[in-house]
């Protein structure tokens, strides 16, 4: 007996450990890659229910065509043959759905679309990936074939394919009439691609969709003025009434009484976690988002989750938030791969950055801006200064403008934003890499940085901003 529990330890110690992940997108992508790297010995088993639908895991699909810097053929685009191809021991399998989850006896029911099926799948470790699902705004008419829903800049491809197979044509906006309904930098992103494809645009920052709560006034305002300057019509804080399909033309209803007649609508999606079958299985937040620690793990043993059905921690507020971001779904596939088995990495929550270029102007943010603040029940308050990024003695030179917003009780930084004809995005990382260790704007005011005339002032733009802040509390506190 002794002798047989030995070779039984023996050939169960040679066993291969089963992964079980569940969605086939950028997140479990980055998720496999390191599982195989960290644990070349485990089987995984992806379930997925579209084999031919790729995704993008490089940044140019994040950017329209400035300046000719690449073409769409650039893009990486990843597929379910690019994931069987890192390891023999990734079987994918096709067609199917996740049918609910079974954590005591560590079973996941799968349903089978071809044969209409169902099988119990058992694992050692599982991953949920699941992507989430798409909400449409509350409007009459919003199904119309001809109104293509987008979620992120990821789905700007997606529409172009469906304009040209809609159209006949070749090229996606020549010639059309676009209407863009959403608000943000996506959405002003989707507005440039669309006018420089030479399409009529129409951009429709409507009340009924409330992504500018994060843009300041003055930036919010310079961004549509740069659309405008370029042709783009823009339709602001008018809420629509309706849609209407008439032949190959959609009308837009606004309240107001107007309408604006285009040949398509391209409206903005709401994300929602796809988290149903989850429900009493694993802990949840208050938009039904997977609640999970700095590891990825979730509620429930041996089970990790990332990607946009899963929550996040927001480092400036310290709360547990859902944010469904392109990125934030990217490393937390990334880190949950590496935890499969031991805890390896961590997550660092996120400050929510993000940029745009809007013909050639560029916009960013990171953080809170005071109304989001305010929303946290934080005392906050704001400076900005628009300064030239070096000295007035080189010969050509650009402005910045940044709106740095603190905490006036603790005075730690809390967000920013800014904007410049030139690329400052890694002042924009730089303030988040702040943000993320609480720095004060008095640290800020007078921390080291680079100074060459070349490149910079002898106090950078990042300073005389905590420095102005600095002076407003100062005079706030003497008066």
């Amino acid at each position: 007996m002794v002798l047989m529990g030995l070779f039984g330890n023996l050939f169960k110690s040679k066993e291969k450990q089963k992964v079980v992940v569940l969605g086939l997108n950028g997140s479990s992508a980055a998720a496999l890659s390191n599982i195989i790297y960290e644990y070349p010995d485990v089987q995984i088993d992806v379930y997925t229910a579209d084999e031919t639908k790729p995704f993008v895991t490089a940044v140019p699909a994040y950017m329209h065509k400035v300046k000719d810097e690449f073409s769409d053929a650039d893009i990486r685009f990843v597929t379910a043959t690019n994931i069987q191809q890192l390891s023999e021991s990734i079987h994918i399998h096709n067609h199917t759905l996740f049918g609910g989850l079974d954590t005591n006896s560590k079973r996941v029911t799968i349903q089978n679309l071809d044969d209409e099926t169902e099988e119990l799948v058992t694992y050692d470790k599982l991953l949920y990936a699941l992507p989430a699902v798409v909400s449409l705004p509350d409007i009459p008419g919003i199904f119309s074939r001809r109104i293509l829903p987008y979620q992120n800049a990821a789905d700007f491809l997606q529409i172009e394919t469906d304009l040209k197979r809609l159209e006949n044509s070749g090229r996606a906006f020549k010639g059309l009439n676009i209407a863009i309904f959403g608000q943000g930098y996506d959405t002003a992103e989707l507005a440039v691609r669309a006018k420089n494809g030479g399409a009529n645009v129409t951009y429709i920052a409507a009340r009924n969709n409330g992504k500018f709560a994060n843009n300041e006034n003055i930036f919010r305002q310079k961004m549509l003025g740069r659309l405008e300057e370029f042709g783009v019509k823009v339709i602001f804080e008018q809420d629509i009434r309706k849609f209407e399909e008439d032949g190959l033309k959609v009308k837009v209803n606004f309240e107001n009484g107007e309408q604006v007649v285009v040949d398509y609508v391209f409206a903005l999606s709401t994300p929602v976690p796809d988290t149903k079958l989850l429900r009493n299985v694993i802990d949840l937040g208050k938009s039904d988002e997977i609640i999970v620690n700095e590891y990825l793990e979730t509620s429930q043993a041996d089970v990790l989750a990332s990607g946009s059905s899963t929550g996040i921690g927001f480092a400036i507020s310290r709360t547990f938030e859902y944010l469904p971001m392109q990125k934030k779904a990217i490393r937390q596939g990334a880190v949950a791969g590496l935890n499969m088995f031991k805890r390896t990495a961590v997550t660092a929550g996120t400050q929510s950055s993000s940029g745009v270029n809007v013909f050639g102007m560029s916009f960013y943010r990171t953080g809170m801006s005071v109304d989001v603040a305010e929303n946290f029940d934080m005392s906050a308050d704001s400076v900005t200064i628009t300064d030239q990024y070096r000295p007035e003695y080189m010969k050509t030179n650009e402005t910045i403008t940044i709106t740095l917003v603190y905490d006036r009780h603790d005075r730690i930084i809390l967000g920013a934003q800014l904007m410049s004809m030139i690329d400052i995005a890694q002042s924009v990382n730089t303030l988040t890499i702040a943000i993320q260790n609480r720095m004060t704007i008095d640290e800020l005011s007078f921390v080291d940085m680079l100074f060459q005339p070349n490149f910079d002032r002898p106090f950078n733009y990042l300073n005389l901003a905590a420095q102005a802040a600095v002076a407003k509390e100062a005079s706030v506190f003497n008066n």
